[in-house]
């Protein structure tokens, strides 16, 4: 009998800042393109802002919430668009993901029908953040911008999810809690079901003297000329343009035009670019709470299961100089 194919729902998160509505228009010319003419017929795209003073609303493929529109409130926001997406459509896999992401969509289509274990969350960058809101053993999961989460993983998150609602904490923090927190209750090892896929950074530093002074971390996966042959290894691209977000979108532009636009896979191309996605999986690197800070994994796990204080130093000196939760909650640890 002939497998189904499985059907994804891509929920892009935006916002009513002219700076996002306009990157919405962008994807919706670029990678965004085939699936809103039809030709992913297995798959929906839905953007989704807040800050609208009355009952959510529908305009096509955009969802228009009656919640907070800010940082501190993208839990409540994502929360509320899954649990009426999830009403709404079939699907059984979704990719949260953002403006400020390119997605190459044959790649994720075809990833997304390899998978045969819907408990496993997988991610273009599985972050380790120990604070406030992550203290061990909670503090990996997936980042926000390339989150892939299964039909159960999110009638989990609606179901666990609602007391979250007011917590002030950002979604994918909140997601990563939840579903590592159930895999513990359940008494298996957590972090088996976090997943690393691979995820490229398309010139989020121009500057070559902030390069060096940054490190080539933020740029593990960069190329220059934007090559076809290059990115199509990749199922996420950040486009993010650090420091210089005036010119952020030109990165969407060239992306497309030079990489994307006529681009096409041959069939054994696209079953090893998928094959590649679990051979990283394997020995994924660990992003640990800034620009600077990505460590592998294999370092992360010696140093969670034997030396967790040094860990939690690394973490904290790779934390955001400005971040006023730097260092608060030390004695969060769980040792």
């Amino acid at each position: 009998m002939k497998q189904l194919e499985k059907r994804i729902l891509i929920l892009c998160m935006s916002c009513q800042d002219p700076f996002f509505t306009e990157q919405e228009k962008l994807v919706e010319s670029t990678w965004g393109k085939d699936i809103l003419e039809g030709k992913y017929p297995n798959i929906d795209l839905y953007f989704y802002r807040g800050g609208y003073n009355s009952n959510t609303m529908f305009k096509d493929h955009k969802l228009f919430l009656h919640v907070e529109d800010d940082i501190y409130n993208t839990f409540k926001k994502t929360y509320c668009a899954l649990n009426i997406l999830n009403k709404k459509l079939t699907f059984d896999y979704v990719l949260r993901t953002n403006t400020s992401t390119f997605v190459n969509v044959k790649l994720l289509d075809a990833f997304v029908q390899s998978l045969n274990n819907d408990d496993e969350v997988w991610a273009g960058d599985i972050i380790s953040l120990s604070n406030e809101f992550a203290p061990y053993p909670l503090c990996l999961y997936g980042r926000g911008n390339s989150l892939l989460l299964s039909r159960k993983h999110v009638n989990l998150i609606i179901d666990q999810g609602i007391s979250f609602l007011y917590s002030n904490i950002v979604d994918d923090t909140v997601i990563g809690n939840i579903l590592n927190a159930n895999n513990i209750i359940q008494g298996k090892d957590y972090l088996k079901y976090v997943k690393n896929y691979k995820h490229a950074w398309f010139r989020c530093i121009n500057d070559p003297q902030k390069r060096i002074q940054n490190g080539h971390s933020l740029c593990q996966w960069n190329n220059e000329d934007g090559s076809f042959d290059f990115m199509k290894h990749f199922i996420t691209i950040q486009i993010k343009r650090y420091w210089e977000r005036e010119k952020e979108n030109q990165n969407y532009i060239d992306l497309y035009e030079k990489c994307f636009k006529d681009a096409k896979y041959k069939k054994a191309d696209l079953n090893a670019c998928v094959k590649e996605q679990y051979e990283y999986a394997e020995s994924p690197n660990v992003f640990i709470g800034s620009i600077l800070g990505y460590i592998d994994y294999h370092t992360w796990y010696t140093l969670y299961t034997k030396d967790r204080q040094k860990l939690y130093d690394i973490q904290v000196t790779h934390k955001s100089a400005d971040d006023p939760s730097r260092g608060k909650n030390k004695d969060l640890i769980l040792l």
